[in-house]
């Protein structure tokens, strides 16, 4: 199993990434953020899932059997469904990925 993992920097994503080293899952972190944890920085790669031509790449390289999306803005302060784009763009990115 080969997972890519968008997101997986934030809260959720952090838990999820302790889950699989801890079941010896090979995966990587597409992120723009940093992970939280150090000994996550080495599963992570700086990755906007808007820059499709970098996204498509990552796909490319890794090849993964799996892909868990959780890379999204959670803020509720847009006026516009441009404001959330990560979370439209951005997913169609991930999905043509």
């Amino acid at each position: 199993m080969r997972v890519i993992c968008t997101g997986g920097s934030g809260f959720i994503g952090t838990h999820l990434a302790d889950s699989l080293i801890m079941k010896e899952i090979n995966f990587i972190n597409l992120d723009i953020c940093e992970p939280y944890k150090h000994e996550h920085d080495k599963y992570w790669k700086r990755c906007d899932i808007l820059d499709l031509d970098n996204l498509q790449y990552e796909f490319h390289k890794y090849k993964p059997t799996h892909v868990i999306h959780l890379a999204a803005r959670a803020s509720m302060e847009g006026e516009s469904l441009d404001d959330f784009r990560e979370n439209t763009d951005g997913s169609a990115n991930v999905t043509s990925s």
